[in-house]
């Protein structure tokens, strides 16, 4: 449960079980896994040359005798003193109706595990269920966001603007939140945004030419031009909210994406002060990547993260920061031990989806043949606790010796399909590559600014 890395100031070990992260020299950097796995006779035969190598070895050997052992991580459920009441995320499906056909899009025909897309609304009938649910189930001192979700929800946008000014009313602490295309934004919705607070999570898929490969409009147009127009009056006449509460999601669909999401930073105005999201959860790649444009990633990802700690420094994060600030966190407060408590969202907890009917599920990318609930019955705890189980059981199986355990973040939705729970070398090497940049990160970030400075930052993010 040791994982080596190399960063920028350094090489260094990783010790999940203990959480420890050690800078060493290159000689044990190179030989690591020769220490893990020689004696000690074997080790100082291969590499006699060295003058130091007894030292290393005994140097190494020593941390190892003294740290805690383990046969392997085991995963428990959410304490019950951490278990929210209720979830402080709520997305609304206020349609599955859509005014474009993206051609990789999750609930298309080509997804066998998922729902398609339909004319299915969310009635004032159901707005109303919703809305005394809320009333009746949360109170003033807890904080709740609420994410408007479709299809497109701007084709529903007079149920979203009933249930916000009704939920306005309420005594709670409500923020809220909507993924849109874009493409029908008016005038109209720009305002009640404004004057709502609404923070924005707009689909472009990076430049025209592939942005319009993909996301085109149901009579089969491009649609990147319309929705840079629509844009245009947010960044030119609220330049303020538009870098507070515009974000811009970009699936992942070709490699060539994140090179041409991080030139279009650079030249585009538009894009400037807003940091993208990479999504690749949501659709599978159509196009695979060769060396070249791998290597431009990493280029990008380095001055990515580079930025990221002259913001931190400087305290002028952006709100495309909240993936690295999460990591951040989660590796310096980062447990030690055999026993791994949650990370992502346990089922029904942090996060709940409400359907256009009023059905609930775990979030907005589960199987919808999955409910846990609805807004009649409430949270069917029973139906919770055994997807609960079954996930626990799944990580147990599958996660018990990976070193990544304590920073993983994969949640349940990561792993089902059609309510089946299946292991995926693919996801968890994605999974495992990210924390070892993070860790990267953090080790970089600490010999930047220290760990007082850290310390400081989420100190103050805890009582703001």
């Amino acid at each position: 449960m040791l994982k080596k890395f190399r960063a920028v100031s350094g090489v260094y070990f990783y010790d999940s079980l203990n959480s420890n992260i050690i800078k060493i020299n290159e000689f044990m950097y190179n030989t690591f896994y020769d220490l893990l796995g020689m004696s000690r006779d074997e080790y100082i035969d291969k590499y006699a040359e060295n003058a130091e190598i007894e030292k290393v070895f005994d140097k190494f050997r020593n941390y190892m005798k003294n740290r805690a052992e383990s046969n392997g991580f085991s995963f428990l459920p959410i304490k019950n003193e951490n278990r929210k009441k209720n979830p402080f995320k709520i997305v609304i499906g206020l349609t599955e109706a859509c005014n474009l056909k993206c051609k990789y899009c999750i609930y298309s025909d080509s997804y066998s595990y998922t729902r398609t897309s339909s004319t299915k609304k969310m009635s004032y009938t159901i707005a109303d269920k919703f809305i005394r649910w809320i009333d009746e189930n949360y109170n003033v001192e807890e904080n709740l966001n609420i994410g408007f979700y479709g299809g497109e929800p701007l084709l529903n946008f007079d149920i979203m603007k009933y249930i916000v000014k009704n939920l306005k009313e309420l005594p709670s602490e409500i923020t809220f939140s909507i993924t849109t295309n874009g493409y029908a934004m008016s005038e109209e919705h720009i305002d009640f945004f404004l004057a709502n607070k609404i923070r924005l999570f707009v689909s472009v898929d990076g430049t025209k030419e592939i942005h319009d490969k993909y996301r085109i409009a149901l009579n089969g147009e491009p649609t990147y031009d319309r929705i840079m127009n629509n844009l245009k009056p947010i960044s030119d006449r609220y330049p303020d909210y538009y870098r507070e509460y515009v974000n811009f999601v970009a699936t992942a669909a070709t490699p060539g994406i994140f090179v041409e999401l991080f030139d279009l930073q650079q030249d585009n105005p538009i894009f400037s002060h807003v940091s993208m999201i990479w999504d690749s959860d949501d659709a599978e790649k159509i196009e695979s990547f060769d060396e070249d444009e791998v290597s431009r990633i990493d280029d990008i990802t380095g001055a990515r993260r580079a930025g990221f700690i002259d913001r931190f420094k400087n305290r002028k994060l952006l709100s495309g920061d909240l993936d690295l600030i999460t990591s951040i966190k989660r590796i310096h407060f980062r447990n030690s031990g055999s026993d791994v408590n949650y990370h992502a969202c346990s089922p029904g907890n942090a996060m709940l989806f409400v359907s256009p009917e009023g059905n609930f599920h775990m979030c907005e990318k589960i199987d919808h043949a999955m409910p846990i609930g609805d807004l009649d019955k409430g949270i069917i705890s029973a139906r919770k606790n055994e997807i609960e189980r079954d996930w626990l059981y799944f990580k147990g199986k599958n996660c018990s010796k990976c070193w990544g355990a304590h920073l993983c973040d994969l949640c349940y939705v990561s792993f089902v399909r059609s309510e089946n729970i299946s292991p995926s070398n693919s996801i968890c090497s994605e999974k495992k590559s990210e924390i070892e940049g993070m860790l990267q990160l953090y080790v970089r970030l600490l010999d930047h600014v220290g760990k007082e400075s850290i310390d400081n930052y989420f100190n103050q993010s805890e009582t703001s």
